[in-house]
């Protein structure tokens, strides 16, 4: 009667590995690996050299390896999720697919998923069972804005993420943050105006914008004119519906020769076109229905500001850096526009 369990006198062959097979065929592994899964980018005579010694050495695949290489392949491999809060379906934000694009494709890139996430920013309570929800699912990324308000001063978790705030709306000194550099734009439009002769120009603040538009144009215009002889009585004048003459004897008194304005003069000031229109303009928005030779209009460089988010997120994950800070990286992005611009060395205002 046969008896189990006896030792058994035959031999097993190990399995020759990548690198032997590397080895043999003087590569490196990694070609070797990547002709195996049918990488595109190994070059064809290669790939069928890899190929032969494989059948011939009857090399088989770990199957819960080359799944996982397989994954990483597709890019449905992520190493961690990331949050994006914005207060509307990106569906509802056309002018913003090309930063949720560009920091899809980058985040796939670095291993991130990221999770969209709703916000009422007049609904703090929900804010917060939201964030404690992705707290309890392990994320530690959050990616905040654009805002249409300041949402900076919420009662939110600050300690317990790491944060990038994204867009002026959503700016605050002790949280990172990416967003236009709106100082460099208007320093680009005066350098446009400078090249044509114009030298004089008007700052113009719709008076019914978010505030920050009116600390840039402003803070700009103080610096144009400092120190000159010749600078008008009001630096900035403010439009308000209802108003058109004020802005009328503005333009007598101040004689600009050219303007900057955040955004084009909407419906309720179409009064005041005939009055504006002869002006040269440099508006920070975009204008395409305006002439074109006439005005300079900024488009702000929505890839980049996703790109670098994502860059920073990284970083900071990286580092394990969360919460309030002592210090703030800020990535600010200047804008696109509609005519070529000359790169000067400096700006001399």
């Amino acid at each position: 009667m046969k008896q189990l369990n006896q030792p058994c006198n035959c031999y097993i062959m190990p399995q020759i590995s990548q690198r032997e097979i590397a080895n043999r065929l003087g590569l490196s592994t990694a070609t070797v690996s990547r002709a195996i899964h049918g990488d595109p980018k190994v070059h064809p005579e290669t790939a069928r050299r890899v190929l032969e010694e494989v059948e011939k050495v009857s090399y088989a695949l770990d199957p819960v390896v080359s799944a996982g290489l397989s994954k990483i392949r597709r890019r449905s491999f992520y190493r961690e999720t990331i949050a994006w809060l914005i207060e509307h379906p990106q569906v509802e934000l056309p002018w913003l697919r090309e930063m949720f694009e560009t920091a899809n494709d980058l985040g796939h890139k670095y291993g991130f998923k990221i999770e969209f996430v709703i916000i009422d920013p007049n609904d703090l309570k929900s804010i917060r069972r939201k964030l404690s929800i992705l707290q309890a699912k392990g994320v530690r990324g959050i990616l905040l804005g654009p805002a249409k308000y300041p949402i900076i001063d919420l009662d939110l978790p600050w300690e317990d993420f790491t944060w990038v705030t994204i867009g002026a709306n959503c700016r605050r000194s002790n949280l990172h943050h990416v967003g236009r550099d709106y100082h460099e734009d208007i320093r680009m439009g005066i350098d446009w105006l400078r090249e044509r002769g114009f030298t004089r120009p008007g700052f113009i603040q719709h008076g019914t914008q978010n505030v920050f538009f009116k600390t840039y144009l402003l803070r700009s215009a103080l610096e144009y004119y400092h120190g000159k002889a010749d600078a008008p009585v009001d630096v900035l004048c403010e439009m308000y519906p209802g108003k058109s003459d004020e802005v009328k004897k503005w333009l007598e008194r101040d004689r600009p020769d050219s303007l900057i304005l955040a955004e084009p003069i909407r419906q309720d000031f179409a009064g005041l076109l005939p009055a504006l229109s002869a002006y040269p303009m440099v508006i920070l928005a975009p204008a395409y229905h305006l002439k074109q030779e006439n005005h300079l209009f900024f488009t702000a460089n929505y890839p980049v500001i996703g790109q670098s988010a994502i860059n920073l997120m990284k970083r900071l994950l990286d580092h394990s850096q969360s919460g309030l800070m002592s210090y703030q990286h800020c990535i600010l992005v200047s804008s696109r526009t509609n005519q070529p611009l000359s790169t000067p060395a400096h700006h001399v205002f």
